[in-house]
């Protein structure tokens, strides 16, 4: 979880019901700055999850999924095992560590669906056999709900409707990979 607001203490403590370890990474000193202390303490008190200050997210690696998240803290890098990363960005949208891969309003936050810029839709030959899907970046398969998609209302109910949403949208990508897997 990258973030320190109410949503991400949220989304962590209910993600430690399922999950072996959560961790929530913040760029500042103190997960209390923007977050309601009630939920700090439950964090604090929570096993599984690991809170990393003076943190940022700097590189994602993996194939075809996400497989490794490189972590910057304090002014040593760390490289984690993890497989899902949720951004709670809010008004700022911190989606430099893309590394401009995907196309971005001028604030940084992210095209989605027929929003995307033509010109980089033009880049990418997936897209010249289909439209992207409503949630789907410049990048075929790689899909932003929430705050960190440009247009959205930045509300939590609202991140909640888009990530139910986007997974119909998830199984048809990963149904046309394994297509063209499979014929290969």
């Amino acid at each position: 979880m990258v973030g320190g607001g109410n949503s991400v203490g949220q989304a962590a403590l209910f993600l430690a019901n399922y999950a072996k370890k959560v961790y929530v990474i913040i760029r500042n000193e103190d997960l209390g700055a923007k977050m309601s202390d009630y939920l700090v303490q439950r964090i604090i008190a929570c096993e599984n999850i690991e809170v990393l200050t003076n943190s940022n997210v700097v590189k994602v690696k993996g194939d075809t999924n996400l497989e490794k998240v490189e972590i910057q803290r304090n002014d040593s890098l760390v490289e984690n095992n993890i497989m899902y990363l949720f951004t709670f960005v809010g008004a700022k949208p911190c989606t430099e560590w893309l590394n401009n891969i995907i196309d971005t309003d001028e604030k940084g936050f992210v095209h989605t669906g027929l929003n995307i810029c033509d010109n980089a839709l033009n880049n990418k030959s997936e897209f010249s056999k289909r439209k992207p899907y409503t949630f789907e970046t410049s990048s075929p398969g790689l899909f932003a709900v929430g705050d960190v998609r440009s247009g959205s209302v930045k509300r939590v109910a609202s991140a909640v409707g888009e990530g139910s949403i986007v997974v119909s949208d998830i199984h048809k990508s990963l149904a046309q990979l394994e297509a063209v897997s499979t014929k290969n």
